[in-house]
């Protein structure tokens, strides 16, 4: 785990010392005894120019989740500072009294920033409930823990699943048991259950994203099949005679959530399709035609090839069935 300690802390003392550049430190006055009386004293706009800092120590704690210490934090600080005893203004005179306390006051005010900003941070990490933003088009899906961060000696573990924050809700089916054992000399591991992909399909679903609009232009002119009604009336002769020479266009959605099942050697995905079929005037308006209903099954393997992630599918079922029709019936 050395190197994810070392990633770890280098990202935290990244945010420290950006969290600290951007602090405006309070103005402070205060007063200092110089035996003859008292000197008067104002620091302000005061900021946080230089700073630099040893890597944080960083180590699990069993049950409660990662303790982060730092030390020899070193910065440079500029602003602006005025005294006065009396009706007079003095500084030089007693420069060597007020460099050690004006070090002590910039000290505890530094503290006070940082030990805030660290405040700050854990009240954002408790509002986000460990929630991360996943961007797909226009609608966000989020990843979700369902469970507390688990933490051991050594390591850390979260588990989590997809949910769509355009329309949140609970799918149908339910997560089975499944762990994974920390493996060993290996910073990260990654795994994926039943639940957890079929959750993000299921989001993908729910959100309306699982859909692709088809138009002619999309297909290269080199393809022997064109979206025309000249060319489909081949297949369905009524269409040519109602509406000739029209270019069509191709909705194709998810009827139902994909549902994919894991096994140590293969991977199985059922996906239950349409394809609505229009007809499209010259104001781009729409005709409706016909739909078709696609049930399908695949099932293959994927291995990862020195840098290549490699896969291989097998078609199981693919059946095509007349769902509705404006033009009549046709096989």
């Amino acid at each position: 785990m050395c190197v994810f300690f070392l990633l770890v802390s280098q990202l935290m003392s990244v945010w420290i010392v950006n969290t600290l550049k951007t602090t405006e430190l309070p103005e402070f006055r205060g007063e200092l005894d110089i035996g003859i009386g008292t000197i008067d004293f104002a620091l302000s706009n005061m900021w946080i120019v230089q700073c630099s800092m040893s890597e944080p120590l960083l180590v699990f704690v069993k049950g409660t989740g990662v303790s982060v210490t730092v030390t020899q934090l070193l910065l440079a600080v500029t602003g602006s500072w005025a005294t006065h005893f009396g009706i007079i203004i003095l500084f030089q005179p007693f420069e060597s009294e007020f460099s050690g306390h004006i070090s002590d006051v910039l000290r505890q005010k530094i503290c006070q920033a940082t030990e805030q900003a660290i405040v700050d941070l854990e009240r954002h990490l408790q509002e986000s409930s460990g929630t991360d933003k996943s961007y797909f088009g226009s609608s966000v899906n989020l990843f979700k823990l369902t469970h507390p961060h688990v933490v051991a000696n050594t390591y850390g573990t979260q588990k989590g699943e997809f949910y769509s924050s355009s329309s949140p809700s609970e799918p149908l089916f339910s997560p089975s048991a499944f762990d994974m054992q920390p493996a060993e000399n290996y910073t990260l591991s990654l795994a994926a259950s039943d639940f957890f992909v079929n959750s993000a399909a299921y989001a993908y679903f729910s959100s309306g994203l699982l859909q692709i609009n088809i138009k002619d232009d999309v297909i290269p002119k080199s393809s022997p099949i064109h979206l025309n009604t000249s060319q489909f009336g081949i297949f369905i002769p009524q269409l040519c005679t109602l509406y000739p020479d029209m270019e069509m266009q191709v909705l194709l959605y998810a009827r139902e959530t994909p549902l994919f099942s894991f096994s140590s050697a293969e991977v199985d995905v059922h996906v239950t399709a349409a394809a609505k079929f229009s007809a499209v005037k010259h104001d781009r308006t729409l005709i409706p035609l016909f739909r078709v209903d696609v049930d399908s099954s695949f099932n293959g393997n994927s291995q990862i090839d020195n840098i290549h992630l490699t896969a291989a599918f097998n078609i199981n079922n693919l059946t095509l069935t007349l769902g509705s029709s404006k033009i009549g019936d046709f096989n």
